[in-house]
């Protein structure tokens, strides 16, 4: 731990140095979950790259806690993920909005109408990810305000990433609910179909994370200020 705060130092004088030479240099380590490292992050980083040239970016991703912890242990500057997290350690700020959708295969024989309830959720054959992922959460807390507890979905099946969700949907195996962002190329293509479930919107927020009392470099104060620019960070 120690070792790892001599390192932060010594690269903040580096970039500090730099900064005052009227150059923007450095390294930027951060973390994100699956929806904004795959499906935000991306566009928006390839973006500040153009304006920052001598920048580079580093970009873990995992579920949202995993990159909670990363953020606590020292192992990023600041994290984005879908759930806050109680603790007097962390810092968390708004980043974006994500609309969450229930989709499904083409034409499966369980699901004959174009839209559902939320009773006939219960029964359908549902797909859900796996503990620890921010989507999760999201979706739990949302169908627990309609009464819906997770015992009693027909859950069918527990994967470990978005990818694996969508490709498990396709295949069959049932229907989930998913970011729409990530969704986009299969609808176009007619992969899959969203279903609009009666009376249900979903949402979800990402938040920005940061160890509460850490110094932040200047490359990645630049790259929250470019997010705020943006209108994404605030």
């Amino acid at each position: 731990g120690y070792a790892r705060k001599i390192l932060q130092i010594a690269d903040e004088a580096e970039q500090a140095i730099a900064q005052l030479k009227g150059l923007i240099t450095g390294e930027i380590i951060i973390g994100a979950s699956t929806i904004p490292g795959e499906y935000i992050l991306p566009n928006l980083l390839a973006r500040f790259k153009e304006k920052y040239p001598g920048i580079e970016i580093n970009l873990a991703i995992g579920d949202t806690k995993e990159i909670i912890r990363k953020v606590l242990d020292h192992e990023v500057e600041i994290g984005f993920v879908g759930q806050k997290e109680r603790g007097e350690k962390l810092e968390f700020r708004g980043f974006s909005t994500e609309k969450l959708v229930l989709v499904s295969p083409i034409s499966p024989p369980w699901l004959p109408h174009d839209r559902i309830t939320v009773e006939e959720l219960k029964k359908i054959p549902f797909i859900i990810r796996e503990s620890g992922s921010g989507t999760r959460s999201s979706i739990e807390s949302k169908l627990h305000e309609f009464d819906v507890k997770e015992a009693e979905l027909n859950i069918v099946m527990r994967v470990g990433s978005t990818a694996a969700v969508k490709k498990a949907v396709e295949s069959g195996a049932g229907v989930s609910i998913i970011s729409e962002r990530a969704i986009e190329n299969e609808i176009k293509l007619g992969l899959l179909r969203k279903v609009p479930i009666e009376g249900l919107e979903l949402e979800r927020e990402f938040f920005i994370v940061q160890r509460r009392g850490r110094s932040l470099s200047p490359a990645t104060k630049a790259l929250l200020a470019f997010l705020e620019e943006k209108g994404i960070n605030r």
